[in-house]
């Protein structure tokens, strides 16, 4: 029981560790069907990188969707995303307070 525990902590500290030296690494979970847009929002500083992950673990390329890296504005081309499943967004920012919201 020990051992477990200490197995525990040490991922907790693990994962701590890990939060602290990439503290503005953002994911976000979506479920189909996707929303016509979406609003990274304190968005006063421009991403440094963002990534969207298929439900079949493939990354989309630019072609299935377009991002203005000045407002934060993601809009999907809807027609070529598939209809089901859950895709994941990850952004990278130089600030930490960022969230999203969509409009349907």
């Amino acid at each position: 029981m020990r051992k477990f525990a200490g197995l525990i902590f040490f991922l907790f500290i693990s994962l701590q560790v890990l939060a602290q030296q990439n503290p503005a690494r953002k994911t976000l979970v979506l479920a189909f069907p996707l929303p016509d847009t979406l609003q990274l929002d304190s968005f006063t500083i421009n991403p440094v990188s963002i990534q969207i992950t298929l439900p079949d673990g493939s990354v989309a390329d630019s072609s299935l969707y377009s991002f203005n890296i000045n407002t934060g504005i993601i809009v999907f081309k809807k027609d070529k995303f598939p209809l089901s499943g859950i895709a994941t967004i990850s952004w990278e920012a130089m600030g930490v307070n960022l969230s999203a919201h969509w409009k349907q």
